[in-house]
C-alpha cells in the first residue's frame, strides 16, 4: 500500500477542478471561454508542479501548484499542504475588476477554502503572500492544509 498515493489523486482532482471553474478560465485566457472544461490550459497556463515561464514566452497568466506533506501527526494522521502559486506577466496584471491575480486568488479560495472533497474533514486557508517567480511576473502564494490519513491501521498496527 502506497502511503502517498492520495498526492496523485489531489493533482488530477485540483487540476480538474481549476480547468472546470470559468471565472478562472476567463482570467487566464482572457476571454470568455465557451469550453468548459478548458484541458488546453494543462500544462500551459496550469501547472501541478512549481513552474517558471520563459522570458522569451509571451506574456501570460500561470496558476501553478504544489502538494507537500509538512507534518505527520502520527501513525494515523499526516498533513497536506496545497500551495497555489498566481502569477501574471505585469503587462496583464491590471484588469476592469481589479488586479488579476487577486481575481484569480479570491475563485480559488473560493472552489477550496473550507470545503470537503480533498482529505478529511475541511481544506482551511493557512497564508498567503507576495510572489515574483520571474522576472516581470508577479503575484500571490495561497497556501492551505487539509489532514489525511497516514497509514491505515487495524487495531494499531499496519495493514
Amino acid at each position: 500500500m502506497a502511503y502517498l498515493k492520495e498526492i496523485t489523486e489531489y493533482r488530477a482532482e485540483i487540476m480538474k477542478i481549476l480547468c472546470s471553474d470559468p471565472k478562472i478560465v476567463e482570467l487566464l485566457t482572457d476571454k470568455k471561454d465557451r469550453t468548459i472544461p478548458n484541458r488546453k490550459l494543462m500544462y500551459t497556463q496550469i501547472f501541478p508542479y512549481a513552474h517558471t515561464p520563459e522570458t522569451t514566452q509571451k506574456a501570460t497568466t500561470y496558476i501553478c501548484f504544489r502538494l507537500t506533506v509538512p507534518r505527520v501527526d502520527n501513525k494515523t494522521y499526516k498533513n497536506i499542504s496545497i500551495t497555489f502559486y498566481i502569477f501574471t506577466h505585469q503587462s496583464l496584471i491590471r484588469t476592469t475588476d481589479g488586479l488579476r491575480f487577486d481575481l484569480i486568488g479570491e475563485a480559488i479560495d473560493g472552489l477550496f477554502n473550507g470545503k470537503r472533497g480533498l482529505g478529511l474533514g475541511r481544506v482551511e486557508l493557512n497564508g498567503m503572500d507576495d510572489i515574483s517567480p520571474a522576472d516581470k511576473y508577479h503575484g500571490i502564494s495561497l497556501e492551505y492544509v487539509v489532514s489525511e490519513y497516514n497509514r491505515p491501521t487495524i487495531n494499531g498496527k499496519g495493514r
